[in-house]
């Protein structure tokens, strides 16, 4: 039989000093001595200042004198043991196994329902021991009880089965341990007797061991069936409340909203929802205005959570889009990217303000198609605005865009130096407006803490469409050492590095030859562009 339990109640220790002594009452707690005063004989006498105060609402107790006999008697009848030690109340628990003989009422009331450690008074006393009918708290078992090999050591294994035990936590073992102040007395005791009279004695004491044992189960069965019960009517309560606090929602109008809830269980889990606490009229009033301010911000969060579906939907219809209205152009031509094209304000209101239950197709576009053009151009100019501030260039009113067009203009994307120490590609203008690593994310930022959140970062446009706004992270830059390189270039083609262009360089179609390769072979390059071979020039 084990001779504890660990409940959520509590539990004590033994301090047996002789072997007879094992039945000996309870420990009381400990009371703090009154304050005396001495007078001026010399005498101490209790001091008394009147009316004592009391702390918290304990003072409110004097109120019972003025309630109604018959709401007095109610809430004393519905008292657990632990407030109030009194026959009527164990009455109330028909199945309640009875009290030992040796036990007076309130002892044992409060070794079922009292929480205090009955060795020190603390009140983490959830550890039973039935032997000595007592509760302890985990702290004083490590200090009064001892394992098998302690006692082995002090040659006390004879008395083991005759002592309190509990189930200990020694070292994060579970591990039978024993009270060992009991067994050193009960080893003395019992070396001073007979062996008839040790005979004798051990046997009473194994069947008194066995006894309350037996009680010792009968009350855990009990308390776990009632710990069980317990939870199960604060289950039914709980559920009681949640639907009826449900209810009085959909009465003010949440009936749809409650319906649509991304996560139902937030509001059926809500700390205000989910209580052991029946549900009244003034605590309804009280947490009404927080359970309306939850619904209108779980509302607020469905409808952008809507609003995010819908547009990863519609959103991809831009590519289709985009690439139609490339057809009509001529070869080569640029067209901005689709992440640029959701900012064409016609197409964004198709896209945001077409209600989530009406579909969009490519058809619904069609009447919108034919400004499109224009809105290219503007985009077109804005963007050659931007690089001649890359380049460092003046930007008038009126810009000259004719610099962009040079052969020795030459641009490169933060994207492109990966984790080398210098670009491994770069691009002149116009490719430089729909060169990938220009509609990007993730590529400067790499590489520079100075950027966070530029202009036009838009998570969830990249996520719908897989590129970004032109340039939205800054990571376009132009580049000094390509353009070093391509003055050379265009001055080995006998050509004004100033107004060459290049269409220029591309009339010329020159062929470039390394007299540097090893081994003496000459290396060609043809001029496939003015940046190919300045790409080629940086890789030898």
């Amino acid at each position: 039989m084990s001779h504890s339990n660990i409940i959520p109640p509590s539990h004590v220790a033994e301090s047996d000093s002789d072997a007879d002594d094992v039945s000996k009452k309870l420990p009381t707690p400990r009371h703090k001595k009154q304050k005396t005063a001495t007078t001026a004989s010399g005498s101490t006498s209790t001091e008394t200042h009147g009316t004592k105060k009391v702390r918290g609402k304990r003072g409110l107790l004097n109120k019972l004198t003025e309630m109604p006999l018959d709401i007095l008697l109610e809430i004393l009848g519905n008292l657990e043991p632990l407030d109030l030690l009194h026959n009527r109340v164990f009455d109330a628990y028909e199945d309640l196994p009875p009290c030992p003989d040796d036990m007076a009422e309130p002892a044992y009331a409060s070794l079922l329902f009292e929480r205090f450690c009955h060795s020190r008074g603390s009140s983490a006393g959830n550890t039973i021991e039935w032997i000595s009918r007592t509760r302890l708290c985990f702290p004083c078992i490590d200090k009064e009880y001892v394992d098998d090999k302690t006692l082995e050591a002090e040659g006390l294994q004879e008395v083991r089965a005759l002592v309190p035990s509990i189930l200990g936590r020694r070292r994060q073992k579970c591990r039978r341990e024993y009270h060992h102040e009991t067994a050193v007395s009960i080893s003395k005791a019992i070396s001073k007797m007979s062996k008839k009279e040790k005979e004798t004695w051990v046997e009473a004491r194994k069947e008194l061991i066995d006894d309350r044992d037996t009680e010792g189960d009968e009350c855990m069965m009990w308390l776990i069936e009632r710990a069980q019960k317990r939870s199960m009517e604060g289950e039914q309560i709980r559920i009681r409340r949640r639907d009826t606090i449900v209810q009085r929602l959909k009465d003010l109008g949440w009936a749809d909203e409650i319906e649509r809830m991304l996560d139902p269980t937030e509001l059926t889990g809500h700390p205000l929802v989910w209580q052991r606490k029946d549900l009244t009229d003034r605590i309804w009033n009280n947490i009404r205005p927080q359970l309306i301010q939850f619904m209108e911000e779980r509302k607020a969060e469905r409808l952008e959570w809507q609003e995010s579906a819908m547009l990863h939907l519609r959103r991809p219809l831009l590519r289709i889009l985009r690439r139609q209205y490339a057809k009509t152009l001529p070869p080569n031509s640029i067209v901005p990217p689709e992440a640029d094209l959701n900012d064409y304000e016609p197409f964004r209101n198709i896209i945001e303000e077409t209600p989530p239950d009406q579909e969009v197709t490519v058809d619904n576009f069609n009447d919108v198609l034919d400004s499109l053009p224009e809105f290219v151009s503007q985009w077109r100019e804005e963007k050659n605005r931007e690089l001649l501030c890359i380049m460092g260039a003046p930007v008038a009113e009126n810009p000259d865009f004719s610099p962009l067009k040079l052969a020795m203009t030459v641009f490169h994307c933060a994207k492109s130096y990966s984790f080398r120490s210098s670009p491994c590609c770069y691009v002149s203008y116009p490719q430089i407006l729909v060169h990938k690593c220009a509609r990007s994310y993730g590529t400067r930022r790499l590489y520079s803490s100075e950027i966070s959140a530029p202009m036009g970062y838009d998570d969830e446009l990249y996520t719908d469409l897989g590129e970004a706004r032109w340039n939205s992270e800054g990571q376009v830059l132009f580049s000094t050492e390509g353009h070093q390189i391509a003055e050379k270039i265009v001055s080995l083609c006998e050509l004004d590095p100033k107004s060459a262009t290049c269409e220029d360089m591309d009339a010329r179609d020159p062929v470039f030859q390394c007299n540097l390769c090893d081994g003496g072979k000459r290396f060609i390059i043809l001029c496939l562009s003015i940046t190919s071979v300045i790409c080629r020039l940086r890789l030898l």
